[in-house]
């Protein structure tokens, strides 16, 4: 496994920012060693972050890398806070997108936990927010142009029409009928 390594020396540990600054601690070399370690340990397991809150280090570079481990994985989602970061992968991921996903994550109730970070996940915190409170809910989808945002609107629009048809297949046909347009 290749190991993430910092460009520059803001991302190093407390420790080695003192050093690099020319003091001395009183610190053993080892336990300098596993403060390195462990600092390289954290790094690495930011493979497995679903949410980029969960980062140690908040900078473009860490959230660049763990967007990029993801995205090799076809793993295109992934939450910031109660924001939800979409990679295009300019190709289809149909596996992505299943009855059984939809399915999945329609069923999912809030002492479910959260689920994986998904557009059907976003339309479900959205329509289950509306169903708690009474009140309108807004999704912003935004990125540059070709990003994925009407692509992204359907996959919305399909998981609505799935969880408010509730037996009316004929509004979810037709929702789903003026998405694919």
């Amino acid at each position: 496994a290749k190991r993430f390594r910092p460009q520059t020396s803001l991302h190093f540990s407390a420790v080695e920012a003192v050093v690099a600054a020319g003091f001395r601690p009183a610190l053993p070399r080892t336990t300098m060693n596993f403060i390195r370690n462990l600092a390289s340990e954290l790094l690495d397991d930011q493979e497995a972050f679903t949410d980029l809150t969960m980062v140690s280090v908040a900078d473009a570079d860490a959230c660049h890398s763990v967007l990029s481990k993801r995205y090799a994985k076809d793993e295109i989602y992934t939450f910031c806070g109660p924001l939800l970061v979409a990679v295009n992968p300019y190709r289809e991921l149909p596996a992505l997108y299943t009855a059984g996903s939809l399915d999945q994550h329609a069923q999912l109730l809030p002492s479910d936990g959260e689920p994986p970070p998904h557009a059907f996940a976003m339309a479900a915190r959205a329509h289950a927010r509306l169903m708690q409170e009474g009140r309108d809910q807004a999704i912003v989808i935004s990125g540059e142009s070709g990003a994925g945002k009407t692509e992204t609107a359907k996959f919305l629009l399909q998981y609505l029409a799935r969880v408010a048809s509730a037996g009316e297949e004929t509004l979810q046909v037709r929702v789903a009928a003026a998405a694919a347009a």
